[in-house]
């Protein structure tokens, strides 16, 4: 790769500077016309670099703020300096690189672009990942890490080949779903990484569904509408309804998850559906069924009468699941929630849970990433599943607000067929995926 350059600057006419698409989209217009003022102040102290073609034309390869700032001058009549020299008017001072190959120019902006201000994640996205394309069409034999180095020389050591390495695979993910509105809106890398891998993930498992039979049931739909035709009896609920506490208002921010509670969390509606829940389960209890119901602590008094109404045996106080470190911050008070409260119930006095068990819980939430703003962990669900059918023949378990599918995480492991109800299409989606993978591991810890 010839990358020699002249060590001569020279002046060129704006108009016969070709600009070939760039790795920068987003300009900071701010910051160009603090840049422009510079200029005008003090001079220019860098010239934009150029290249030639076999043809003699001349392509930008880095500088162009530089040379936007300079045409914002020359547009509105300020002369500036370069080199203690007059800029002529229409001109721009220029570093010639005799460099023709597109590979070395376009290593050549990113650096320029890394050392200098910051792209934004999107266009740094696409860099990266048209970068390292373009290097292994040319020669397939290039590996990933050799790219990387060479990116890492070019920066003059700045950041390592193996940091670079890094980022090249994240980015060539995060870039083929760029044109997704999701991801694209993705407040950070991280998050637009995260949600490329979740779509990649759902469209592998979208390819393998038709081969794949769970052992689990999913049904999409209200659950309130749903759990009376079931065929099934179940021997352990585990219901996380509404709390009634309005946490569609909630500011994502205080949130570990980021995420948005998007149902309706009124009062009103949390107890009906609460109530409903309760009396639709028991329709479909075995005789000696347990059942796991989440709530606040204004709906447990009521919650735990109307289920002793229609026959549950309901322990008297709720059960504590101390979650840890995380939780929703009252920022008038500054005091985060560490806690939520569990209602248990029997429909049989005759059998109880499988050990004594404290009726504080601790399990950490942060066990895994969180798609569903009141998602509950795998682990909390595994202790609960096993509490309550530990010694039962082919138990099975309801969740009829599964959300993302935690219930059938915590289902696999115990090896109990488990049945998940969902209404919101998006977690109904999530669900299904979840099965399709379930599935897929099982068979390779078969084989």
């Amino acid at each position: 790769m010839n990358t020699k350059a002249a060590h001569t600057s020279r002046f060129i006419n704006l108009a016969a500077v070709g600009i070939p698409p760039r790795q920068r989209k987003d300009m900071d217009t701010e910051k160009l016309e603090h840049l422009k003022e510079s200029i005008a102040t003090d001079g220019l102290l860098h010239a934009p670099v150029l290249r030639r073609d076999s043809e003699g034309n001349h392509f930008l390869v880095a500088g162009e703020r530089r040379l936007r700032a300079m045409k914002a001058l020359h547009d509105d009549r300020t002369p500036f300096y370069y080199n203690r020299e007059l800029v002529p008017e229409h001109c721009i001072p220029f570093t010639d690189t005799e460099s023709q190959d597109e590979i070395d120019a376009l290593t050549k902006e990113l650096n320029e672009n890394l050392m200098r201000e910051e792209l934004s994640w999107q266009d740094r996205v696409r860099a990266l990942s048209d970068l390292s394309k373009l290097r292994s069409a040319i020669d397939p034999k290039l590996t990933r890490t050799d790219i990387a180095e060479d990116v890492a020389t070019k920066t003059g050591g700045r950041i390592s080949p193996t940091y670079v390495a890094q980022e090249i695979s994240r980015a060539l993910l995060t870039a083929e779903f760029l044109d997704d509105p999701e991801v694209k809106g993705a407040k950070t890398e991280k998050y637009a990484f995260n949600m490329a891998t979740r779509k990649l993930r759902d469209e592998f498992a979208a390819a393998l569904s038709a081969k794949a039979k769970s052992v689990h049931t999913f049904l999409h739909g209200d659950s309130t509408d749903i759990i009376l035709d079931l065929d099934d009896r179940f021997d352990c609920f585990i219901i996380d309804p509404p709390y009634g506490v309005n946490a569609e208002t909630f500011h994502p921010g205080n949130s570990p998850a980021e995420h948005v509670h998007e149902y309706i969390d009124s009062p009103e509606e949390a107890i009906m559906f609460g109530k409903e829940m309760l009396w639709k389960c028991k329709d479909v209890a075995t005789e000696d069924a347990h059942l796991w119901m989440f709530c606040d602590v204004d709906l447990y008094i009521q919650l735990r009468d109307y289920a002793r109404n229609l026959g549950w045996t309901v322990f008297r106080t709720p059960l504590i699941w101390n979650k840890g470190s995380t939780g929703y911050i009252l920022r008038q008070a500054n005091i985060r929630r560490g806690y939520e409260m569990l209602m248990f119930m029997q429909r049989s006095e005759s059998r109880g849970l499988s050990q004594v068990l404290q009726d504080v819980i601790t399990v950490s939430s942060r066990d895994g990433e969180k798609v569903h703003a009141a998602q509950k962990p795998v682990a909390l669900y595994e202790l609960l599943l096993r509490l309550s059918t530990s010694g039962k023949t082919n138990p099975k378990v309801l969740d009829p607000c599964c959300g993302s599918g935690t219930i059938f995480h915590a289902a696999q492991a115990l090896k109990i067929s488990a049945t998940g109800i969902e209404q919101d299409p998006n977690f109904a989606k999530q669900c299904r995926n979840t099965l399709i993978e379930l599935e897929i591991g099982a068979d390779s810890d078969a084989d």
